[in-house]
Protein backbone atom coordinates (compact mmCIF):
# COMPACT_ATOMS: atom_id res chain seq x y z
CA UNK A 1 0.00 0.00 0.00
CA UNK A 2 0.89 3.16 -0.58
CA UNK A 3 0.06 6.18 1.54
CA UNK A 4 0.19 9.90 0.94
CA UNK A 5 -0.39 12.03 3.99
CA UNK A 6 0.03 15.42 5.05
CA UNK A 7 2.93 14.13 6.80
CA UNK A 8 5.13 12.28 4.37
CA UNK A 9 4.86 9.06 1.46
CA UNK A 10 5.09 5.85 3.26
CA UNK A 11 5.16 2.23 1.46
CA UNK A 12 3.24 -0.22 3.78
CA UNK A 13 4.25 -3.89 2.98
CA UNK A 14 3.85 -7.50 5.09
CA UNK A 15 6.77 -8.18 6.81
CA UNK A 16 7.84 -11.78 5.72
CA UNK A 17 8.68 -13.25 8.55
CA UNK A 18 10.82 -16.17 6.78
CA UNK A 19 13.48 -14.56 5.51
CA UNK A 20 16.36 -13.82 8.42
CA UNK A 21 15.95 -10.13 9.27
CA UNK A 22 17.71 -7.87 11.73
CA UNK A 23 14.17 -7.29 13.18
CA UNK A 24 13.54 -10.26 14.58
CA UNK A 25 10.88 -12.51 14.57
CA UNK A 26 7.09 -12.93 14.91
CA UNK A 27 4.06 -15.31 13.84
CA UNK A 28 3.45 -14.62 9.87
CA UNK A 29 1.16 -11.32 9.56
CA UNK A 30 1.28 -10.12 12.56
CA UNK A 31 3.47 -7.31 11.90
CA UNK A 32 3.98 -4.68 8.38
CA UNK A 33 7.25 -2.84 7.27
CA UNK A 34 6.23 1.28 7.31
CA UNK A 35 8.84 2.34 4.47
CA UNK A 36 10.29 5.84 3.60
CA UNK A 37 12.49 7.38 1.38
CA UNK A 38 12.51 10.86 2.98
CA UNK A 39 13.80 9.75 6.68
CA UNK A 40 11.89 13.32 8.06
CA UNK A 41 8.62 11.45 6.92
CA UNK A 42 9.52 8.90 8.57
CA UNK A 43 10.93 10.50 12.03
CA UNK A 44 7.42 12.17 12.07
CA UNK A 45 5.41 9.31 11.72
CA UNK A 46 7.76 7.04 14.56
CA UNK A 47 7.19 10.03 16.98
CA UNK A 48 3.83 10.66 16.61
CA UNK A 49 2.79 6.72 16.24
CA UNK A 50 5.29 4.76 17.14
CA UNK A 51 8.02 6.37 20.11
CA UNK A 52 9.42 2.99 20.51
CA UNK A 53 9.88 2.09 17.12
CA UNK A 54 13.76 1.13 15.90
CA UNK A 55 14.54 2.67 12.38
CA UNK A 56 16.66 1.11 10.13
CA UNK A 57 18.70 2.35 7.40
CA UNK A 58 18.91 0.34 4.09
CA UNK A 59 21.32 2.60 2.18
CA UNK A 60 21.34 0.53 -1.22
CA UNK A 61 17.44 -0.04 -0.63
CA UNK A 62 14.31 1.80 -2.90
CA UNK A 63 13.03 2.90 0.63
CA UNK A 64 16.14 3.45 2.73
CA UNK A 65 14.23 4.22 5.97
CA UNK A 66 11.93 1.41 7.32
CA UNK A 67 9.87 0.83 10.79
CA UNK A 68 8.24 -2.68 11.74
CA UNK A 69 5.10 -2.36 13.72
CA UNK A 70 3.03 -4.88 14.96
CA UNK A 71 -0.35 -4.53 12.07
CA UNK A 72 -2.64 -3.30 14.68
CA UNK A 73 -0.41 -0.50 15.46
CA UNK A 74 -0.51 0.81 12.46
CA UNK A 75 -4.09 0.41 11.42
CA UNK A 76 -4.58 2.90 14.47
CA UNK A 77 -2.34 5.25 13.41
CA UNK A 78 -3.60 5.23 9.82
CA UNK A 79 -7.21 5.36 11.09
CA UNK A 80 -5.96 8.63 12.90
CA UNK A 81 -4.13 10.30 10.37
CA UNK A 82 -7.68 10.01 8.24
CA UNK A 83 -9.79 11.06 11.17
CA UNK A 84 -7.67 14.10 11.41
CA UNK A 85 -8.30 15.18 7.91
CA UNK A 86 -9.51 18.94 8.08
CA UNK A 87 -8.89 19.96 4.58
CA UNK A 88 -10.89 20.07 1.62
CA UNK A 89 -8.01 19.99 -0.96
CA UNK A 90 -5.19 17.38 0.27
CA UNK A 91 -2.20 19.10 -2.85
CA UNK A 92 -3.75 22.23 -1.43
CA UNK A 93 -3.45 22.03 2.22
CA UNK A 94 0.64 20.50 1.83
CA UNK A 95 1.37 23.41 -0.15
CA UNK A 96 0.21 25.64 2.01
CA UNK A 97 1.97 24.13 5.04
CA UNK A 98 5.20 24.59 3.08
CA UNK A 99 4.46 28.03 2.27
CA UNK A 100 3.52 28.87 5.63
CA UNK A 101 7.53 27.40 6.48
CA UNK A 102 8.60 29.94 3.07
CA UNK A 103 10.47 26.72 1.86
CA UNK A 104 10.42 25.16 -1.35
CA UNK A 105 9.48 21.52 -0.41
CA UNK A 106 10.03 18.47 -3.11
CA UNK A 107 7.32 16.35 -1.35
CA UNK A 108 4.87 19.12 -2.33
CA UNK A 109 5.64 19.31 -6.15
CA UNK A 110 5.72 15.59 -5.64
CA UNK A 111 2.02 15.76 -5.02
CA UNK A 112 1.22 17.09 -8.30
CA UNK A 113 2.91 15.26 -10.40
CA UNK A 114 1.43 12.24 -8.97
CA UNK A 115 -1.81 13.81 -9.52
CA UNK A 116 -1.19 14.79 -13.14
CA UNK A 117 0.27 11.52 -13.50
CA UNK A 118 -3.42 9.48 -12.20
CA UNK A 119 -5.38 12.04 -14.27
CA UNK A 120 -3.45 10.80 -17.31
CA UNK A 121 -3.64 7.69 -17.29
CA UNK A 122 -7.57 8.07 -16.36
CA UNK A 123 -7.91 9.81 -19.92
CA UNK A 124 -9.66 12.76 -21.42
CA UNK A 125 -12.95 11.47 -20.10
CA UNK A 126 -12.25 12.41 -16.83
CA UNK A 127 -10.79 15.67 -17.02
CA UNK A 128 -11.32 18.63 -16.80
CA UNK A 129 -13.39 17.62 -13.52
CA UNK A 130 -16.37 19.84 -13.07
CA UNK A 131 -19.01 19.34 -9.96
CA UNK A 132 -21.70 19.70 -12.86
CA UNK A 133 -20.43 16.52 -14.47
CA UNK A 134 -21.04 14.97 -10.82
CA UNK A 135 -23.93 12.34 -11.61
CA UNK A 136 -24.75 9.40 -9.01
CA UNK A 137 -23.56 5.79 -9.88
CA UNK A 138 -26.60 3.52 -10.66
CA UNK A 139 -26.04 0.04 -9.75
CA UNK A 140 -25.43 -1.31 -13.04
CA UNK A 141 -22.57 0.75 -13.44
CA UNK A 142 -21.15 -0.66 -10.53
Amino acid sequence: MWLFTEIGFYSIVAVDEAKGTPWGKAPQGTRVMVRARDKSHLLELAERYFPDATIYQMPNADYQYRIVVEKYAWAEAARDLAASIDYSNFKDHVDRKTELSQTLDPYAHALYRVWATMAAALGPDWFPFHYSRVVPLDEEAR
